[in-house]
């Protein structure tokens, strides 16, 4: 490009801005938006209830996926934080009753990953899951 038409390139340019003809501003995001004002909040939520970081920012990260998916959603709610407040307990709940599903000693996550290439004498490590949480049994001839 010559130095006379990266001039006149860049003259248009300030012409377009100048008379307003340019380009577009984005559409306005209220999901972004709503992420940007309440997302910390909601995460701390979900980690009082779930005790996890990182559970609790994937169940606030799955409510506001969802949201995207479906901004209808947005527009019924007259007010939105508490609709996001109960998506965020309803996911953490989902989170619990998964929980409780794993039996006792199931491998939930392996690292390196199942079928990775390993080499002789590297470190495998496996979390097993605790299985669901039970009362303990009562003493033989103890009445409650």
């Amino acid at each position: 490009m010559t130095v006379d038409a990266a001039d006149e390139a860049e003259r248009a340019g300030a012409d377009a801005v100048l008379t307003g003809i340019g380009p577009a501003e984005p559409p306005p995001d209220p999901v972004g938006a709503l992420f940007r004002a309440h997302a910390l909040g909601l995460v701390r939520t979900a980690v009082l209830l779930l005790g996890d970081q990182a559970s609790a920012e994937d169940v606030v990260q799955d409510v506001f996926a969802r949201l995207q998916r479906s901004p209808q959603r947005l527009r019924t709610a007259s007010n939105p934080v508490p609709y996001l407040r109960m998506a965020v307990i309803n996911g953490c709940r989902s989170v619990h009753r998964s929980r409780r599903a794993v039996p006792a000693g199931t491998v939930v996550m392996q690292n390196p990953a199942a079928g990775a290439r390993l080499i002789s004498g590297a470190t495998v490590t496996l979390t097993a899951a605790a299985g669901p949480a039970s009362a303990p049994a009562p003493a033989p001839g103890a009445t409650g």
